[in-house]
């Protein structure tokens, strides 16, 4: 469907095959909404990668345990609403991480931003695993650009819903386990998170309908 590409820059699709419903579409739009008051109404951006984003309903995606997923060979993103309400807009803020993550370090000659050692999302990514709540030996958990990912879904979050926000396993994003304390978040990570948006503002920035006033 092109039902939203003149207001985001994204196509949207059912991931079963099915025609995508009324809900599934008002769902996309208040997440992709609520998400451009902090990466910024990226039109030209989605454009230009040619981003589709796939609903998967209330089932996870392809069979395994994840809500989300970013394909950068398929140019899309997949999202469940497994967990429905502020979830689908926060797993939605994930994996929209994931491919501005990639987006930027494509334009900069990397895989992702993130993993250009010294560069701001590389630092993003370290602080955030260096002070987990609860340490992980998963090298999931620990992944560069999986952490990256969480650290902006993270401020997606609070930004958007303030610190009360919570995660999937019900409690606030700022206790559980794989994510950070609120003071590591407020002095480190926020700074660099916006420092991040700032450096690439170029690369980001929609020259379309842009919702919020050109935020970056």
């Amino acid at each position: 469907s092109d039902e939203l590409f003149d207001d985001f820059g994204i196509k949207i699709k059912r991931q079963n095959g099915d025609k995508i419903n009324k809900n599934e579409t008002n769902q996309i739009k208040e997440a992709m909404t609520e998400i451009s008051k902090v990466f910024g109404n990226n039109v030209n951006m989605n454009k230009e990668f040619g981003l589709k984003i796939s609903h998967s309903g209330n089932v996870k995606q392809h069979a395994s345990k994840a809500t989300g997923i970013f394909f950068p060979f398929y140019r899309a993103i997949g999202v469940s609403n497994e967990y429905g309400g502020d979830m689908f807009n926060f797993v939605l803020a994930h994996e929209y991480a994931h491919f501005t993550d990639y987006w930027v370090g494509k334009k900069s000659g990397n895989h992702y931003a993130s993993d250009k050692q010294g560069s701001t999302a590389n630092n993003i990514a370290r602080i955030f695993r260096n002070n987990l709540n609860k340490k992980s030996d998963s090298v999931y958990i620990n992944r560069t650009c999986e952490c990256f990912a969480r650290a902006i879904e993270l401020h997606t979050a609070v930004q958007t819903k303030g610190e009360s926000a919570i995660v999937w396993d019900s409690q606030k994003y700022f206790e559980a386990d794989n994510y950070v304390p609120k003071d590591v978040y407020e002095k480190e990570l926020k700074p660099l998170i916006e420092q991040f948006f700032d450096e690439n503002k170029d690369i980001l920035k929609s020259f379309g309908n842009d919702l919020f006033g050109g935020y970056l």
